[in-house]
C-alpha cells in the first residue's frame, strides 16, 4: 500500500512539473542512458526511449506524451508494472515447483497415468517464454528490475530456483523433441493452452505410444512371454529405434507407493501389505511410543522407502511391493570402515575354480534370499535404529497386525498418522547392513569349523573326511565345493535351517557373479560370458560390419595432437565410457585376449575422440568373431606357479611404458596384469625392471593365497631381457651408472629371490606370453599368444563363419568403407574414391 501511494504521488508531481527530457541525458539506476527518436520530426508519433538495449514503446507507457515524461515517472511506471509481474512469477514458480516435484524426469510426461503432472507441466509451459525463445523487450526490462528488487531485499535464491525450474522445462521440451517419432509433430515451442485441453499433436503422440505398448503386449502374449522388455521379430521392422525407446520407458517400470496407489488402488495396498506381513513374520521391527523417544531420536528416525513393481504390464495381480529404509541420515555418524563389507576377490574365484576342476570336486552355488533380514541387530550389539512410517503406510502396517501396532499410531503436527518403530533386523538401506550380514555369515561358518583364508576374508576352508571343503562368497552368493557331493548337501541343508529356502544350483554348470563356470570336461573349468558379450555387441549404436582378426591395430597407442583431435559429443562420450567399463568387466574375467586395447581405452574415457571411438569399435568387431570363446583353465602341477612379465618401452603418447604379466599353473592365464606404467624410464631394461616391481604384489599374493588354501608352491619368473635378469638376481653387483637410481626396485626383487620362494629364468622373446599384454600383436604371433592365455586352438575358426569367397569380399568392402579406427592415412580419399 505504501508503494502504491508513493508511486501515485510521484506520478501527480511529474504531471504538474512536465519537465521535458529530450534535451538532457537520462540517468536510471546510476547509469547514463540517452533518449532518441525512432521517427523523423513531424512524422509518425511512434517514439521510443532507450534503456540498455530495451525499447519501451509509447503504447506501453500509457497516454502520456513522451516529452512530458520525467525520471520519476519512468521509475514509478516500472515499479507499478513490475508489481503484478512479481506476483505472477511467484505463482508460476509455485505451480512449476509442484509440477517438478511430481515429474521425476521429463520422460514421465509421456506416462498416460500421470495426468496431473502432465497438465501442470503443459500449463506451466504455456504461461510464458521458455529457455530458447525470445522474450519481449518490456519483459526483459521487467525481469531486470525484478532481479534487482530481489537483490535489494536479500532474496537471492529465488532467481536460482526460477532458473532451475526453467532448465527442467527446457529438458522436458528437449526430451519431447528427441523422442517424437513422427515428422509432423513439432514440439519445440511451448504447448499453448486450449480451454484446459492439451495440444492435438501431444494427444496424437500419446495415442501412438499407447498403440505401440498394446502391440508389444500382444506380441508377448502370442509367444508366451509374460515378463519381457522388448520383443524382437525376425522379419520386418515393427518400430523405429526411437519408438522402441519410448515403449521401454513405459514397460516394467518401478514406481513409488503413492503412484501405485493412484493407479491400482486396492491392488497396490495388497502388494505392500504382503511385504509388511513378511517383515512382521520375520520380527523385523518393534513399535515404539512417540512419547518414549527423545527429540533427538525422533529427528534421527530414518524415513521408510516403499516401492511397487509391476512384473507383467496390464496385470494388477503381478504387483510386487518392496520395503526398505533411507539410510542417508546415518552418513557422517558412522565411521567409513563400518559402512563397507568385504567381498571375494575375483582372482580367488578363478583360482578356487581351477583347484575344484583339478581335484574334480562337486560344486554348488546358492543364493541366500532375504539375507539382511537374518541379521539380529540386538545380538550383534548394535545401537538402536528407529524408522518412521507416515500416512497410508502407517495404516497398512497397523492393519497387518492390529493388536501389535494399532496402539502406537500417533499424529504429527500436520495431522498425518505416523508410526515409529525400532529396527531389530538389518533392513536393506542401512549403511551397516552389508557388514553386519558378513559378520553373521562368517560367525555361522566359523561355528561349523571353517577357517578363513588370511589373504581373502571371503574364502573359508574346512577339512571333512580328509578332503578340503571350500566356501567363497560375495555378499549372499555362495560357492561351495568338496570331493563328496553328500558333504556339500549337508552344508546346504544347514544353511536352509539358518537362512530359509535357498536358490541352489547343482551339477556341472553354474552361473556365478556374471560368469558361467563349466566343469563338464574332467580337470578343466571353462569361464564364459557369452550372453554378456552378445548383449554388448547388439547394444552398440553403430553397425559393426564384418569381424576382424585382432582386437587392436598397430597404431593403438598413437594419439593425435590436441589441435587435430576431434572430440566426441556428450552423448557419444557417455556411450564410450559405458562400453569401456563393460569391456573392462569382461577382460578381467573371461577374455584375457583383449587386455591391451581395454587398458589403453580406460585411459581415454575423460576426453575421448573419434580415433578412440574407432578403436573401441575395433575391439567389438573382434569379439564378434568369437563371442562365446571361454577362458579354459587346467592345472598340471599344483606346486608350480609360473609368471611371465614383460614391458613395452615408451609406447604411450607421454613416453611412458606399458606393463604386462601372465600367471599360469598349467594351461590358460589364471591371473594377469596389464597397465600403463606410472613414470617414465630411460631404457628397455629399466622398463622391464619397473614392470616386475609392479607385478610383484600379485606374485606374492598368489603364493600366499595358495598357501592359505593348503598348497606349498614355488614360483618361477620368466623374462626375455638378460640385463634385467642380472639386476634382479645379482642386485647392486650388476648395477652401473645408468641403473644406480633404481636400487630400491631391484633390491626388493633380489630380496624376494634370496628368500627362496622365487626363481628368475630367461625366456626367449617368441615364447614370452606376456607380450600379449604389452603391445597390440598381429597375425600368427597374436594367434599363438591367444591360444596360450585362453587355452584355445591356435587356428581358432570364427563362429558362424561364411564361405571363404564371401568372407574375402566382405573383408575388402569393410576396409574400403569403414570408419577411421586408428591414426594414419585413410583408405578412402576426400572424394570418396578408394586410393
Amino acid at each position: 500500500r505504501t508503494q502504491e501511494e508513493q508511486s501515485r504521488s510521484a506520478h501527480e508531481e511529474s504531471r504538474s512539473a512536465a519537465t521535458p527530457l529530450l534535451e538532457q541525458p537520462l540517468v536510471i539506476e546510476g547509469k547514463r542512458r540517452r533518449v532518441t527518436r525512432s521517427a523523423a520530426e513531424g512524422g509518425s508519433t511512434a517514439q521510443t526511449y532507450g534503456y540498455s538495449n530495451t525499447a519501451v514503446s509509447e503504447s506501453r507507457l500509457g497516454s502520456l506524451e513522451p516529452k512530458q515524461l520525467t525520471l520519476e515517472q519512468v521509475d514509478a511506471y516500472l515499479d507499478e508494472v513490475s508489481r503484478p509481474a512479481r506476483a505472477a512469477l511467484k505463482q508460476k514458480r509455485h505451480r512449476m515447483r509442484k509440477a517438478r516435484n511430481k515429474v521425476r524426469w521429463g520422460l514421465d510426461l509421456f506416462n498416460p497415468t500421470n495426468k496431473e503432472a502432465r497438465r501442470a507441466i503443459v500449463a506451466s509451459m504455456a504461461e510464458g517464454p521458455i529457455s530458447g525463445s525470445n522474450p519481449s523487450p518490456v519483459e526483459s526490462k521487467l525481469k531486470q528490475n525484478i532481479q534487482a528488487e530481489r537483490l535489494r531485499t536479500g532474496r537471492r535464491q529465488l532467481s536460482d530456483r526460477e532458473k532451475e525450474i526453467r532448465d527442467q522445462v527446457a529438458l522436458t521440451i528437449k526430451a519431447m523433441n528427441e523422442f517424437a517419432a513422427d515428422d509432423d509433430i513439432h514440439l519445440r515451442k511451448p504447448i499453448p493452452r486450449r480451454q484446459g485441453k492439451v495440444d492435438e499433436s501431444y494427444l496424437h503422440l500419446h495415442d501412438t505410444m499407447e498403440r505401440m505398448v498394446r502391440a508389444h503386449d500382444e506380441a508377448c502374449a502370442e509367444i508366451g512371454i509374460t515378463n519381457a522388455l522388448v520383443t524382437l521379430q525376425e522379419e520386418g521392422e515393427v518400430m523405429s529405434e526411437d519408438q522402441w525407446a519410448m515403449v521401454t520407458h513405459l514397460v516394467l517400470t518401478q514406481m513409488s507407493y503413492k503412484k501405485a496407489h493412484r493407479e491400482f488402488g486396492a491392488k497396490a495396498d495388497e502388494a505392500v501389505s504382503k511385504e509388511f506381513r513378511q517383515l512382521h513374520m520375520r520380527d523385523t521391527m518393534e513399535p515404539m511410543k512417540k512419547e518414549d523417544l527423545t527429540p533427538e531420536q525422533r529427528r534421527a528416525a530414518l524415513e521408510t522407502v516403499c516401492t511397487v513393481r509391476q512384473k507383467v504390464r496390464n496385470d494388477p495381480d503381478s504387483l510386487k511391493g518392496r520395503q526398505c529404509v533411507n539410510g542417508s541420515k546415518q552418513r557422517g555418524t558412522i565411521p567409513a570402515e563400518e559402512t563397507a563389507s568385504p567381498t571375494v576377490n575375483m582372482n580367488s574365484v578363478i583360482l578356487t575354480a581351477a583347484v575344484e576342476a583339478h581335484e574334480e570336486r562337486d560344486v554348488a552355488v546358492c543364493d541366500l534370499p532375504g539375507a539382511y533380514l537374518s541379521v539380529d541387530m540386538d545380538e550383534m550389539g548394535e545401537e538402536h535404529v528407529h524408522m518412521i512410517l507416515r500416512g497410508r503406510m502407517a495404516e497398512l502396517m497397523a492393519m497387518t497386525a492390529p493388536a501389535v501396532y494399532r496402539d502406537y499410531i500417533s499424529v504429527d503436527g500436520r495431522g498425518n498418522k505416523v508410526l515409529y518403530v525400532r529396527l531389530k533386523k538389518a533392513l536393506y538401506g542401512l549403511l551397516k547392513s552389508a557388514l553386519l550380514f558378513y559378520r553373521k555369515l562368517w560367525g555361522d561358518l566359523s561355528s561349523l569349523g571353517f577357517e578363513i583364508n588370511p589373504y581373502d576374508p571371503c574364502v573359508a576352508n574346512k577339512m571333512v573326511d580328509g578332503s578340503q571343503m571350500t566356501v567363497c562368497w560375495h555378499v549372499d552368493d555362495l560357492k561351495l565345493s568338496h570331493a563328496d557331493a553328500s558333504k556339500v548337501t549337508e552344508v546346504i541343508e544347514w544353511l536352509k535351517g539358518e537362512y530359509g529356502d535357498l536358490r541352489v544350483s547343482r551339477g556341472k554348470t553354474h552361473e556365478y557373479l556374471g560368469m558361467t563356470l563349466d566343469y563338464s570336461s574332467p580337470g578343466k573349468v571353462k569361464v564364459g560370458m557369452t550372453d554378456f558379450t552378445m548383449a554388448m555387441i547388439e547394444d552398440f549404436p553403430d553397425d559393426l560390419g564384418q569381424f576382424v582378426e585382432t582386437p587392436a591395430s598397430d597404431s593403438l597407442f598413437t594419439v593425435r595432437p590436441d589441435g587435430k583431435r576431434v572430440l566426441l559429443g556428450e552423448e557419444r562420450a557417455s556411450i564410450f565410457h559405458r562400453f569401456v567399463a563393460k569391456l573392462l568387466f569382461l577382460a578381467c574375467r573371461a577374455r584375457r585376449d583383449i587386455r591391451v586395447p581395454v587398458a589403453f581405452l580406460s585411459t581415454r574415457v575423460k576426453a575421448p575422440d573419434q580415433d578412440d571411438w574407432g578403436k573401441l569399435r575395433r575391439v567389438l568387431k573382434y569379439l564378434k568373431r568369437n563371442p562365446s570363446l571361454p577362458l579354459t583353465l587346467e592345472i598340471e602341477d599344483m606346486s608350480a606357479i609360473t609368471w611371465w612379465v614383460d614391458a613395452s618401452h615408451a609406447v604411450h603418447g607421454d613416453c611412458k611404458g606399458h606393463t604386462g604379466g601372465v600367471m599360469s599353473m598349467g594351461k590358460g592365464a589364471f591371473m594377469d596384469q596389464c597397465n600403463k606404467q606410472k613414470f617414465n624410464t630411460r631404457s628397455t631394461t629399466e622398463s622391464e625392471l619397473v614392470a616386475v616391481d609392479e607385478v610383484m604384489p600379485k606374485m606374492i599374493w598368489a603364493m600366499h593365497f595358495l598357501q592359505g588354501q593348503g598348497f606349498e608352491t614355488k614360483t618361477e619368473l620368466h623374462q626375455d631381457n638378460m640385463s634385467t635378469v642380472r639386476l634382479e638376481v645379482n642386485g647392486k653387483r650388476s648395477s652401473g651408472q645408468r641403473t644406480r637410481h633404481l636400487n630400491i626396485k631391484y633390491f626388493f626383487v633380489t630380496d624376494q629371490i634370496e628368500q627362496g620362494w622365487l626363481r628368475v629364468s630367461y625366456c626367449p622373446t617368441d615364447k614370452m606370453i606376456a607380450d600379449i599384454n604389452t603391445k597390440p600383436l598381429q597375425g600368427a604371433l597374436f594367434k599363438q599368444m591367444r591360444a596360450a592365455v585362453q587355452n584355445c586352438p591356435v587356428d581358432l575358426p570364427p563362429e558362424n563363419s561364411l564361405c571363404p569367397a564371401v568372407a574375402v569380399c566382405n573383408a575388402i568392402a569393410s576396409h574400403l568403407t569403414k570408419l577411421q579406427e586408428c591414426v594414419g592415412r585413410s583408405l578412402v580419399g576426400r572424394s570418396g574414391e578408394a586410393r
